[in-house]
């Protein structure tokens, strides 16, 4: 079995709920991981505000590089989710998870 070096298995707190081994793809984006917490918490993602050790990510941040910088480590618990949930957000973002990007047709 060939394991995934740049997944990382994180802990994520949103209010009083604790998410625990959440899959980080360190090479993917932030928007990535923001569908991913939306599906979990059902905060729309153009509302949340992912918290890491202090430091806001951005859409444009480097996941790896800001992991890195901030020492976060798998089973880290410093990853916080900042946002109201929103009733059906979350199947929502389960569906645009799975729709298929469409190609302009011109």
């Amino acid at each position: 079995m060939v394991e995934n070096l740049n997944i990382m298995s994180v802990n994520v707190k949103w209010s009083k709920t604790n998410f625990p081994d959440v899959q980080v793809d360190l090479d993917g984006t932030v928007a990535a991981f923001r569908a991913q917490l939306c599906c979990l918490s059902s905060v729309p993602m153009d509302k949340m505000k992912i918290n890491v050790k202090g430091y806001h990510l951005k859409d444009g941040d480097d996941i790896a590089k800001i992991f890195t910088a901030k020492k976060i480590e798998a089973g880290s618990k410093l990853i916080q989710v900042i946002g109201t949930a929103v009733e059906g957000e979350a199947d929502r973002c389960k569906l645009l998870a799975k729709a298929p990007a469409k190609k302009a047709i011109i």
